[in-house]
């Protein structure tokens, strides 16, 4: 091959391969993330119920959050009047809406309502919609004490055409809620017979606030039907918390100016008692020294 046939072919070569890089990286401008929406409903008491939107993609075989996506949720139908608002996710590609007033009237007529988010088209993210079908349900827990026996029951109740009526075979939990968590009262949850009804035996002590209240509570779980419902009530069962006044006196935790005795004491007396060895020492030696001359 003469050697300019050969850069001819090598030319070709260098193109050929600067044309497919361009094609690959264009193709690879093109895709886009197809977001993946996970919705959960959440209703607790008397308050606004509210929804959680968690945004994910696909990377190989797991899927990853992904941040900074707004999500736009709708109750019923997608429209401006059923619009709850709209969530930017965080790090964790999570976002919260809570249901407004002037959609709460229309909740607390319906048996049944959907719930809508939309994730919209962008440069790098394709338009994504999920939707979750939720039955009202409700709630109610009842304290009774008998004697030295006290009992926890919780009623669960789904509104129909006919009123609420009661839910059989669902798992409900029955707890104690505290600042940081919710401590499980008895097992780990019950299933309601066939009156909507769990009962829970409560007989451990747990502190309360000064006058011993309690704050008990019974919910069901990431239900298919209903979701996360969580109902409380208030019972004097509790420990009154006692007033700890131990700051004021002499402690290691109080301030310098309240040093324990003891803390002052012993230091104080190994601090003499290494200098009273040095002095001693140090006459001794003086008197050695005299003792030489002499």
């Amino acid at each position: 091959m003469r050697p300019r046939e050969l850069d001819r072919l090598i030319l070709k070569v260098v193109w050929t391969v600067i044309l497919m890089s361009m094609i690959v990286y264009s193709n690879a401008q093109d895709e886009k993330i197809a977001p993946r929406i996970d919705l959960t409903y959440y209703q607790s008491g008397d308050e606004a119920p509210y929804v959680t939107v968690r945004v994910r993609k696909r990377v190989e075989r797991r899927y990853e959050p992904i941040a900074g996506i707004p999500v736009d949720v709708y109750f019923n139908e997608e429209s401006d009047d059923a619009r709850m608002g709209s969530s930017l996710t965080n790090q964790k590609g999570e976002g919260k809406v809570t249901l407004p007033g002037t959609l709460r009237a229309a909740w607390s007529n319906l048996q049944e309502f959907e719930f809508m988010a939309v994730v919209s088209s962008s440069d790098t993210i394709e338009e994504s919609f999920e939707s979750i079908i939720i039955k009202r349900a409700r709630l109610h827990v009842l304290a009774d004490e008998v004697e030295e026996s006290r009992t926890i029951q919780v009623i669960l109740e789904e509104k129909t055409e006919d009123g609420w009526i009661p839910v059989e075979g669902a798992d409900v939990k029955v707890f104690v809620k505290r600042d940081f968590g919710r401590l499980t009262v008895g097992d780990d949850f019950y299933v309601s017979d066939e009156d909507g009804a769990v009962e829970a035996e409560f007989a451990e002590e747990y502190p309360g606030d000064k006058e011993g209240m309690l704050t008990l509570g019974g919910m069901i779980e990431d239900h298919e039907d209903y979701g996360n419902v969580v109902a409380y009530t208030a019972m004097k069962w509790g420990v009154p918390l006692q007033n700890d006044n131990s700051f004021m006196g002499r402690s290691l935790w109080a301030t310098r100016d309240k040093t324990p005795w003891w803390l002052l004491i012993f230091p104080n007396l190994i601090i003499l008692s290494v200098w009273g060895v040095i002095v001693y020492l140090v006459l001794q030696i003086v008197r050695i020294k005299k003792l030489s001359k002499s």
